[in-house]
C-alpha cells in the first residue's frame, strides 16, 4: 500500500514473554523457585529434571503443574536435557510430550542431529539447541548451531544463552540479530 500502510497491516508477530530457566533455581526446591518467581513477577518456566524428574508419571506431573498454577506460572518448555544416544533423544521428546510442552531445549549429539529432525517432526516439537561456551566441544556458540540447523525443519533453532554465548567471545546481540 506504499506510504499509506497502517500498522493493522504490519504482520502480527508473537508476543514476548519473559521466563527463566529452570537451572537458575538448581539449589531451590520448586517452592522455593516458584516464591522468587512471583516475587520477581515473572509467568515462564523451563522446566529442569531437578524439579521435575524425566521419569515422572501423569500424576506427578498433573501435581507439578498445579503448583506452578497456584504461583501463576506456565511451564512452557523443558530441559537443557543431553542427548547422546537415540534411547536418549526418545527419552526426551516422550517427558516433552508427557509434561505438554512444545519446546525441548536440548543439547544432542552432532550425529543425531537427524535422528532428532525425525522426532521434531514425529511429535510436533520444537528443539532449540542450548549452547555452551568455550568450555564444551558441543555447541561452544550460536554460528554453530546456525550451521547444523538452518538447512532442516524450520522447528529446530537455539537456545541463545547470551553468558556462555558471550565466555565464547561472541556478540549476542548480533547473533541474535543475525539467526532470529
Amino acid at each position: 500500500k506504499g506510504n499509506n500502510s497502517t500498522l493493522k497491516d504490519a504482520p502480527k508477530e508473537e508476543p514476548f514473554h519473559l521466563g527463566m530457566a529452570g537451572y537458575t533455581f538448581v539449589k531451590f526446591k520448586i517452592d522455593e523457585t516458584l516464591a522468587f518467581m512471583k516475587k520477581l513477577d515473572v509467568h515462564y518456566l523451563c522446566i529442569k529434571d531437578f524439579h521435575l524428574p524425566l521419569n515422572s508419571n501423569a500424576e506427578e506431573i498433573a501435581a507439578f503443574h498445579a503448583k506452578l498454577k497456584k504461583y501463576d506460572v506456565v511451564g512452557y518448555a523443558v530441559g537443557p536435557i543431553y542427548m547422546k544416544s537415540e534411547a536418549e533423544v526418545d527419552r526426551a521428546f516422550e517427558y516433552a510430550k508427557r509434561v505438554g510442552v512444545k519446546l525441548l531445549v536440548g543439547v544432542p549429539n552432532y550425529e543425531l542431529l537427524d535422528y532428532v529432525e525425525e522426532k521434531v517432526r514425529q511429535y510436533d516439537i520444537k528443539l532449540a539447541i542450548h549452547l555452551h561456551g568455550p568450555d564444551m566441544p558441543t555447541y561452544p556458540d550460536a554460528t554453530d548451531i546456525w550451521k547444523n540447523v538452518k538447512d532442516r525443519d524450520a522447528r529446530m533453532g537455539m537456545c541463545l544463552d547470551i553468558g556462555h554465548n558471550l565466555r565464547y567471545g561472541s556478540d549476542s546481540l548480533a547473533d541474535l540479530k543475525r539467526y532470529k
